[in-house]
């Protein structure tokens, strides 16, 4: 059977939930407080998979957002953020602590440089997040974007990718080894239990191998959908092909009980043996075809010692 860990880690990532992440976001708004924001000059609004914000760690990247208070009371926003999360794990949060309050009616601007250094050891490629704006009341008006990491593949996504690699090759071994010396279960649903363990890790590490080359990011309906295909192929493959069931598919006609007796004659010139003291070997089923009953009439028993 598959590894315990290796099919508790995969079961686990299986039955995982997370929120979609819409494709793009009109400006947020809470309390009368909006506000439109770029980063490195791409529009926070319009950042999704096609377009997302490009996020190098070993560059400057400037933000700019202006804020409008359309309410009655001044707000003070205390931090701005960006941040990327992953099968709803955060990978990273960046944030930037402000002291900008804007009266009623006003508009203000603010720029000032984000430090990505340490997104080079937590991420790669395309990552789903909030980019947010917080206010002393505690408030965060939030925008849903996908960001481009230009990260390294030796980062914390990148080694978690390494692990659903090392996982499905233990998970595709263990198959291996079962077919290899004919130790598969006999009964089907196990079968496709073990097959079925690698197909979700191939699916995965496909997941993830798409995402660190920024060609989509794994949301929730489409990580799921394509894991879940992976499986059941998979286990389909162990539940239709290999020995068949011996609890569901022996057939019951081919069965018959035989009682046997074994005499043990003496040897010439010994005394003979006392009556009733015939061996007897307990009955059991043979899987064949039996014989007509006239053909067992009258035939001798050779069993002997």
């Amino acid at each position: 059977m598959p590894h315990p860990k290796a099919v508790a880690a995969l079961g686990a990532l299986l039955i995982a939930a997370i929120t979609p992440l819409s494709a793009a976001a009109a400006p947020a708004t809470t309390g009368g407080l909006t506000y439109t924001a770029t980063v490195a000059g791409n529009a926070v609004s319009s950042a999704s998979e096609s377009q997302p914000l490009e996020l190098d760690p070993k560059h400057q990247t400037d933000v700019k957002v202006t804020l409008k208070n359309s309410g009655s009371e001044p707000v003070t926003v205390t931090s701005i953020g960006l941040d990327g999360r992953i099968l709803g794990l955060t990978l990273f949060n960046i944030r930037t602590a402000t002291a900008i309050t804007v009266a009623p009616g006003a508009t203000k601007t603010m720029s000032f440089p984000m430090d990505l250094r340490d997104l080079d050891g937590q991420a790669t490629g395309l990552v789903g997040g909030d980019f947010s704006v917080r206010t002393a009341a505690g408030q965060d008006l939030k925008s849903p974007v996908v960001s481009e990491v230009q990260g390294s593949l030796f980062s914390v996504y990148g080694l978690f990718g390494l692990g659903l690699v090392i996982m499905t090759i233990i998970a595709a071994l263990d198959v291996a080894l079962a077919i290899s010396r004919r130790r598969l279960p006999e009964n089907r649903f196990r079968r496709g239990l073990l097959t079925m363990a690698p197909g979700v890790g191939v699916g995965l590490v496909l997941i993830f191998s798409l995402s660190a080359m920024s060609v989509w990011v794994p949301s929730g309906p489409r990580w799921i959908v394509s894991a879940l295909v992976f499986a059941g192929a998979c286990f389909a493959v162990g539940y239709f092909t290999g020995r068949p069931d011996n609890a569901d598919e022996r057939d019951p006609d081919l069965e018959f009980e035989v009682d046997v007796t074994v005499i043990q004659r003496p040897a010439e010139g010994a005394s003979p043996v006392p009556a009733g003291h015939d061996v007897t070997i307990e009955t059991y089923a043979v899987p064949s075809t039996p014989p007509p009953a006239a053909a067992l009439v009258g035939q001798p028993n050779h069993a002997g010692f």
